[in-house]
This record gives C-alpha cells, sequence and structure tokens, in this order.
C-alpha cells in the first residue's frame, strides 16, 4: 500500500453525499463557513446538509461594524465581522469571493461595501441559507445609542422578516414615530423585546399583539392594551403604572374571555404605591397555590384553562394560565366547591338574618295584632328556614369532608 501523501489535499467532494455529510457534521461552524465560501458546489452540498444552529444573531451596533454571531454547541460559536470597503458589493444570493475573507482568531473578518443599511441584510441572508434554523432562533439586534448618527426607520425598513423572528433593541430611546413605524409594520409571529426607553406618548394597539413580548419601560401601556392581547405566550412588562385595581379589572376581563389570551404576564405595578393582593383576589374562589403566601389558583368561566396569579418582591404581579391536565385535574372540582360553600354561606346568612328578624318581631308582640292567617304563614316561613338551614349545613359538612381528599389528590401527583 502507498503511504499517505500529507501534502496532497483531501478530495471532500469526491466522496458520497451521505459521507461527506458525516464529515461536515463533524466541524465547527467556522471549518462549515470555510468550505461553503470555497465554491459553488461545496456551497451546495452544505446546504442540503440541512446543518442545525443553536441561534443566528445580526447585532447592528455601528455600520462599520456590523456582526453576525452563530451558535451551533455552547461551545461551538463563530462570529463574522462586516467591514466597509470600497473594493465590491456584494449582491443578494452571491457567494462572498474568497478573496475577500480573512480567518482572524479563529472568526472571519468579511469586507464589503458600504452604503446601504440592507447590504448587511443580504450578508446575513446568505450566511443563515447555509444553515437549519428554526424562525425563532434568527435575532436583529439593534444598539440605539451607538446607532444615534442613522435612521432607525431606514434600518427597520431593512430587515427580513420573513426567516427571522426576534427583535431586540436595547440602551438609547425609542422616539413616537419610529415605535409607530415599528409596530404598523413589524409581523405579527415576530417576537419584540425593546430594553430602551419608549416615548410616553406612544399609543398602538398593536402594542402587545405578539408571542413573546419585553418592553423594560411601559409606562405607555394601557389597560386596553393588556385586554387586547390574544394568544401571547409570554409577556414582560418592567416598569408600569399599573395598580392592583387595574389588575383585577383585567382579571375579570380574562376569565370571561372566550379567546386565550396569553400563557404567562409579568407586570411590575406602580413604583412608590403600596400594592395587597388581597384588593386584587376580593370577593373570587381561589385556591393556595405552591410555596409562596401570595399565589393563588382560580377557575376561568368560560375556557377550559385554569389561572394563578402571584405577587412577588418587588411589586411584581405574574398571571400564568395552563390546561387542566396532570395533578391539575382536580383543581376545578375544588374549586366548584369552594364556590358552592360560598354560595351556602350566602344562604345561611340570609337565613339567620330572617330567623332572628322573625324572633325579635315575635318578642316584641308584632304578630298579636296580626290575624291567625298571617301568623299561620310566618309560622311556617320560620319552620321552612329551620329546615332549609339543616339542609345547608348538611351540605356544607359533605364539602368540608370532599375538600381535604381532593386537595390530597393534587398532593400525589
Amino acid at each position: 500500500m502507498d503511504p499517505v501523501d500529507k501534502e496532497k489535499p483531501f478530495r471532500l467532494l469526491k466522496l458520497p453525499f451521505l459521507a461527506i455529510n458525516v464529515v461536515i457534521q463533524n466541524m465547527r461552524v467556522q471549518e462549515i463557513l470555510k468550505l461553503a465560501l470555497s465554491s459553488r458546489r461545496a456551497e451546495m452540498v452544505v446546504r442540503l446538509g440541512n446543518h442545525k444552529l443553536k441561534s443566528f444573531t445580526v447585532r447592528m451596533e455601528k455600520w462599520s461594524h456590523p456582526i453576525i454571531t452563530m451558535t451551533r454547541l455552547d461551545d461551538d460559536i463563530c462570529n463574522v465581522y462586516l467591514k466597509g470597503d470600497y473594493c465590491r458589493k456584494i449582491k443578494k444570493y452571491e457567494v462572498v469571493p474568497k478573496r475577500h475573507l480573512f480567518e482572524l482568531n479563529g472568526n472571519f473578518d468579511i469586507h464589503f461595501i458600504v452604503g446601504l443599511w440592507k447590504d448587511v441584510v443580504i450578508v446575513s441572508d446568505y450566511f443563515r441559507s447555509l444553515f437549519k434554523i428554526p424562525k425563532y432562533w434568527f435575532s436583529y439586534v439593534l444598539i440605539l445609542t451607538a446607532l444615534s448618527d442613522n435612521n432607525i426607520i431606514e434600518i427597520l425598513s431593512c430587515l427580513n422578516w420573513e426567516k427571522s423572528g426576534q427583535l431586540v433593541m436595547y440602551e438609547g430611546r425609542i422616539e413616537k414615530e419610529v415605535m409607530q413605524y415599528l409596530l404598523d409594520t413589524l409581523p405579527s409571529d415576530v417576537c419584540l423585546r425593546i430594553f430602551s426607553i419608549i416615548d410616553y406618548e406612544t399609543n398602538h394597539k398593536k402594542a402587545l399583539s405578539f408571542p413573546h413580548i419585553i418592553y423594560n419601560e411601559a409606562r405607555w401601556i394601557t389597560i386596553d392594551n393588556l385586554k387586547s392581547m390574544r394568544n401571547c405566550k409570554d409577556v414582560k412588562l418592567n416598569r408600569t403604572n399599573f395598580t392592583c385595581e387595574d389588575i383585577r379589572k383585567l382579571i375579570d376581563y380574562w376569565t370571561d374571555c372566550e379567546e386565550d389570551m396569553f400563557g404567562k404576564l409579568t407586570i411590575r405595578l406602580k413604583d412608590k404605591v403600596t400594592h395587597d393582593m388581597n384588593a386584587i383576589i376580593q370577593n373570587m374562589v381561589v385556591l393556595k397555590f405552591g410555596y409562596s403566601k401570595n399565589s393563588y389558583i382560580f377557575n376561568t368561566a368560560k375556557k377550559r384553562l385554569l389561572g394563578t396569579i402571584k405577587l412577588e418582591e418587588g411589586n411584581k404581579i405574574i398571571l400564568t394560565s395552563f390546561e387542566r391536565i396532570g395533578r391539575y385535574k382536580a383543581i376545578p372540582p375544588i374549586l366548584e366547591l369552594c364556590e358552592r360553600r360560598k354560595e351556602l354561606l350566602a344562604e345561611l346568612k340570609n337565613i339567620y338574618d330572617e330567623l332572628n328578624e322573625f324572633t325579635k318581631e315575635w318578642n316584641e308582640g308584632v304578630y298579636e295584632m296580626k290575624s291567625e292567617e298571617e301568623k299561620n304563614h310566618k309560622l311556617d316561613e320560620y319552620r321552612n328556614n329551620q329546615i332549609h338551614q339543616k339542609d345547608i349545613d348538611a351540605e356544607s359538612d359533605e364539602i368540608e369532608k370532599k375538600l381535604p381528599m381532593l386537595i390530597n389528590l393534587t398532593k400525589k401527583h
């Protein structure tokens, strides 16, 4: 057998596709990129392999230094640095020429012509197309303080939402006009996370119409915005003007709404105001939930879902909804028994009031002046109330026996 010629390059593309794919699977991200950029054929082979990435981020911090970060595993991360260069303009769907590719400390430094933000999007779309990336793993990140000299609306208008599922904005301030444009144009299936300051005068009906939302500054959000939520998965409002009374209004609307509004809603209530959970759950039928003293579960009137409410330190309210499955199957019967117990107590109070009133009037001789028929009628009412009282007491005792057994069922699962 002839000795292996170490100087001779390994002809990877001469192998069958399955063998090539196995080799590529064991490459790091930067190695896969180098292979894809080497030729049209290599690019096609990489595309056909459907190699997955854990995340893909386009970070727009400075025009001269946008960064594309691709993560495959926790220890397999590749940053692509895009720098302004007037040597050549990159066109859509074009392979980045090898002569403009330079390896730099394990990352890549790609030169391309400056002038339009859409060039950044074209390059990121190209790299994205080489891998299989779920929509919500592709993010655009804008650092507004570093983009202060740029037209933010112009940047937003260039972004490609067909494959990207998330927009993140940090630092700086978002003016009303920019926010209006963003909410007008952003597709409803894109996740929106804004940590920048938002103009207080902003008002938009689509403010809470995205699956995942974070507004670090949310004092511009109204109770009507909260009621407009539909099919949201996770919403976080980190600074608001809402009070416990507002949360109760939301819960009343939510429990009667036939549509699913949200899976989880986190609201930090208004600062410098004392907030009391009792003001929220007053007259509600609730059950203690979890180990927190301010955590309760309740039934919804028209949906298959259960709701929970929790008040945490820092005036943070968390509302969640979930299906009645597993250990939670026993919750609805418990809440129904609690509701029935509440109704019985109200009936019992009315009976006690009527019995006491009759006894007082009888002792005062009120009925001595009345006809025999009226006396007998009132005595019949008195006896019926006594019988009803015994029935209520019996039903209440039965409820008190059932409740501990049902509660134990939830603990066993």
